[in-house]
């Protein structure tokens, strides 16, 4: 009984390797494109994938500066209330 559970783990990646070795050629052999469709169409796809991503990218970036800049101003105006109220303060 203690040899079948350390063969378990063997079979198990063992029959794992062989089903994804199987299953590789079988999407080979019935695959409806040739292969240097499916690289032109998978080149396509990854340049779209890469144009998506910067433009993204670029808007966060133009985002996050907006906000950047929102948030000095507030900085700055509260900044500005501060010592205004603090100067009240001092006079009185």
């Amino acid at each position: 009984m203690g040899n079948e559970k350390s063969c378990s783990g063997i079979c198990c990646m063992l029959s794992f390797l062989i089903g994804a070795m199987v299953g590789g050629g079988i999407a080979l052999l019935t695959a409806p494109k040739s292969g240097k469709r499916t690289r032109e169409q998978l080149g396509r796809t990854a340049r779209d994938v890469k144009e998506k991503a910067e433009g993204y990218y670029n808007e966060m970036k133009d985002r996050a500066a907006e906000a950047t800049e929102k948030a000095q101003d507030y900085y700055e105006k509260a900044k500005q209330t501060v010592e205004s109220a603090v100067d009240t303060v001092k006079k009185t």
